[in-house]
């Protein structure tokens, strides 16, 4: 990911929250105390902070800290304190777009803590209605998804954080939420009903028609989204993965090799590229990446006990 390319998107980020600030002005409403209770686990039962903006706070404050808001945002219970919480918010400057409407706003079916000074004088958005009713929601998640191709690649433990928060299309997450249920046909004719041109969503699109038994169209999604993105890592990843389902080898050797080219700290596509060497009979490259993928992914790590193949 070039800097230039995030430092364009963190700008935009900024013009955001900028504008957001702006429409929080005219409500009603005192400043938030110091009781510190929606910085916390036990309080705050929901957190959604986008990809971008992990990225936009680590470019402020370092990968330290970064690391450890994401287990908080997982709700680690090693980590039950915003770490950027410290008699008070360090980076109230950069805060995420979650922490500037609290308090204005709430989800349906959340609480505010006892003691919040904005109790009672919030809206109430439901999901149905969240990018309508809340200002810069729709922005957000457009700019969010527009990103993501260019997002800095985190460890695996934390892609799901990343996933949620990247926000999916409602009608992409009901076709999910099918494919959970094995109605495979379904999900494959909701997901193809949807017209979606950014990167992002293809990907979900390409994920879903792949667990529903249909990795031709997965491919033909995934091609279309690396013609316009063409150095996305995920993308070449999930391209090699839906071929491998076919079982055209060459194509997902060529696609995981093209992942790790993009991105040298993905250990997946290593270990992947690792196994399609192994299987066309390079043995000793076959080694070589998969060497790399435990090295990236540690020695706990789903690759490791595929070395002894390669020995």
């Amino acid at each position: 990911m070039g800097s230039s390319t995030a430092e364009n998107y963190f700008e935009e980020l900024q013009a955001l929250y900028e504008n957001l600030g702006g429409a929080l002005e005219v409500r009603p409403g005192n400043p938030c105390g110091t009781c510190n209770l929606c910085c916390t686990t036990e309080e705050l039962d929901q957190h959604n902070v986008t990809a971008l903006e992990l990225d936009y706070l680590e470019s402020k404050v370092g990968s330290e800290k970064t690391d450890r808001f994401l287990l908080f945002l997982a709700r680690d219970p090693e980590q039950t304190v915003c770490p950027h919480y410290e008699n008070g918010c360090t980076v109230y400057e950069h805060r995420p777009y979650s922490c500037r409407i609290f308090g204005h706003y709430r989800r349906q079916g959340t609480a505010l803590p006892e003691v919040c000074v904005f109790k009672g004088q919030e809206e109430i958005f439901s999901r149905q209605n969240y990018a309508q009713k809340v200002p810069e929601a729709d922005n957000l998640t457009q700019l969010s998804r527009r990103y993501w191709p260019y997002r800095m690649r985190r460890r695996e433990v934390q892609a799901s954080t990343l996933f949620q928060a990247a926000g999916v299309d409602p009608t992409l997450a009901q076709a999910l939420e099918l494919v959970a249920r094995e109605e495979h046909e379904s999900a494959v004719e909701l997901a193809l009903s949807e017209e979606v041109s950014d990167p992002f969503s293809q990907y979900c699109q390409a994920l879903i028609l792949e667990q529903a038994g249909r990795p031709d169209l997965a491919c033909s999604v995934l091609i279309d989204a690396l013609h316009d993105t063409p150095k996305s890592a995920d993308l070449w990843y999930r391209l090699g993965s839906a071929f491998l389902v076919m079982g055209r080898l060459e194509n997902s050797q060529r696609a995981f090799s093209r992942a790790t080219t993009f991105d040298s700290r993905f250990a997946q596509a290593w270990g992947m590229l690792g196994l399609c060497l192994y299987q066309n009979g390079q043995r000793q490259e076959a080694q070589n990446a998969m060497e790399k993928a435990v090295e990236l992914e540690g020695e706990d790590g789903r690759f490791f006990h595929y070395l002894h193949l390669f020995e």
